[in-house]
């Protein structure tokens, strides 16, 4: 009997290493309170699902009423895959959103793979619950999520972030707008158009505008929203004419805030060579936007040219936590690794380098040298 069941045990034992071994060929699947994700393998399936139940209490926080509990579909590819082209309103190379189901097809870089399923997950998420909310919105939404980042080391999830590139698109083009009565009604094949990435910056700025000013006006669109009740904006905002004089300077009251002043005067001085001087405005520019990744990287490499390694260690890890697969901040700290006597560390990562940026002979070079020296 005993002998019976350890041969039993045995075999389911050998049936799940072997279903294991199989999974990054067939696919796995993974189940959370409210996603289901299928993706190569079993444990980047559960990572997304973990890092989208987390998106998913911030797309339902910003309702002003609870909702019943949804149940969504992620199909994750390889990075080979090819999308097929898709003419719906969710389009991108890499991602869209169709039956309910999002479709997703991971980039090169983590950060950038999950910013963009951050954004699709709000069109699958709003759409799910308010099929009828009208385009700006849906896209104002999708964009405010697609500012938000991780930290993959910690954990932690930060959103809402304000978007720089948006904001110079604005800056650049702001005249090109439709006045807000109409750009509130625009067809779908219209806002997709040549102005598309204008449109959706204008969109992101209402909806930042409605969630940091008119908390009050946001409850109301979403209670109207839920009604399928008309959206008058002249009753909800009042003059319209008003309300984009309020965006406009809302706008240049953002641009002050990115950091971005400080941070082309910091190139400036760091193409003079003048390190002290471009740390300093490289700190500001951080301290405006915590995440910009240019600022960080070029402290991080002043900080190393000044011969400060701890500095320059913490803000290139702060890059590589953050999901940034860019092969710099593994050479780097690879080469302070090495200063400090721990080869095996610097081998590794530059191992990593070697994975984004095959080929590269500053990578290939020092990782023969160390090699060589075990």
């Amino acid at each position: 009997m005993f002998l019976s069941r350890w041969c039993f045990r045995k075999k389911v034992m050998g049936i799940l290493v072997y279903l294991s071994w199989l999974s990054p060929l067939l696919g796995a699947s993974y189940s959370s309170p409210h996603y289901q994700v299928q993706a190569p393998d079993w444990q980047q399936a559960k990572r997304v699902a973990g890092f989208m139940e987390k998106i998913y209490r911030q797309y339902a926080q910003l309702l002003p009423f609870s909702i019943k509990k949804g149940r969504f579909q992620i199909v994750m590819k390889k990075r080979s895959y090819k999308m097929p082209a898709y003419s719906g309103v969710c389009r991108h190379p890499y991602a869209w959103v169709e039956g309910g189901v999002l479709y997703f097809n991971p980039s090169r870089s983590r950060w950038r793979s999950y910013i963009q399923l951050f954004h699709y997950g709000a069109h699958q998420f709003f759409e799910f619950y308010f099929p009828h909310i009208p385009l700006w919105l849906r896209e104002g939404l999708a964009e405010y999520f697609e500012g938000s980042a991780v930290n993959f080391f910690t954990g932690e999830l930060k959103t809402g972030l304000i978007r720089p590139r948006l904001i110079e698109v604005l800056r650049g083009s702001w005249s090109e707008l439709p006045y807000l009565e109409e750009f509130v009604d625009l067809s779908p094949r219209r806002y997709y158009g040549k102005k598309e990435e204008l449109y959706q910056g204008y969109s992101w700025l209402l909806v930042y505008y409605l969630l940091e000013k008119e908390k009050k006006v946001w409850r109301k669109i979403w209670r109207k929203i839920r009604k399928k009740e008309e959206l008058r904006y002249s009753l909800l905002w009042g003059k319209l004419e008003k309300m984009e004089r309020k965006l406009e300077s809302y706008l240049k009251r953002l641009e002050t805030q990115t950091g971005e002043g400080a941070y082309r005067r910091a190139k400036v001085a760091f193409e003079k060579k003048d390190y002290r001087e471009a740390i300093r405005l490289f700190s500001r520019a951080l301290i405006a936007n915590p995440y910009h990744p240019g600022a960080r990287f070029l402290r991080a490499k002043s900080h190393y040219l000044r011969g400060n390694y701890k500095g320059a260690f913490q803000d290139y890890k702060f890059l590589i936590d953050l999901g940034l697969d860019h092969p710099w901040p593994y050479y780097y700290c690879a080469k302070i690794y090495f200063r400090q006597g721990e080869r095996q560390k610097a081998i590794e990562l530059l191992e990593r380098a070697r994975k984004i940026a095959p080929g590269n002979v500053k990578i290939e070079d020092f990782l023969k040298k160390l090699k060589g020296s075990i």
